[in-house]
């Protein structure tokens, strides 16, 4: 009789990676306790409890969990939240197209952006997505998505 397989350690999961990948550039994301997404908060000494009710970034993959295994990987999605927790807009970044995508270079890209978004000075951050629930709508044109 064949013995079960062990357990995927933790390090094998894509939400791993991504954390790993995070952690090269000193960014810390926090779990939402159910394994579906990460939150990272805009200022980073924000406590861990209070990071989804402020303003902050949240990384999740098209398959709607973290902890699956880096070949099951189908893409990351960024976005940010206002200071409710409510996410603001289009994604800032979002990968694949529901196919696999390859998990250790989509971490890298996830984690580069969110970290160029987080460091950036405040303004190459747009406030249109903040006008829209005035009945304004977001200018694509807007600083936020020129390039540096």
């Amino acid at each position: 009789m064949p013995s079960n397989p062990a357990p995927e350690s933790a390090a094998s999961t894509a939400g791993a990676m991504l954390l790993d990948a995070l952690a090269a550039y000193d960014v810390r994301a926090h779990s939402d306790a159910i394994g579906m997404t990460y939150a990272v908060a805009f200022e980073p000494d924000t406590p861990s409890w209070r990071v989804r009710s402020s303003f902050h970034l949240s990384v999740g993959d098209r398959a709607s969990s973290v902890e699956h295994a880096p070949a099951a990987h189908t893409g990351w999605t960024v976005f940010v939240h206002d200071d409710q927790g409510e996410p603001l807009g289009d994604p800032l970044y979002i990968a694949g197209d529901g196919d696999l995508v390859d998990c250790a270079a989509d971490s890298a890209a996830a984690a580069m952006l969110m970290a160029d978004y987080l460091t950036a000075p405040v303004s190459r951050h747009c406030d249109c997505y903040s006008q829209e629930r005035y009945g304004q709508r977001h200018d694509r044109e807007c600083n936020r998505y020129r390039k540096p």
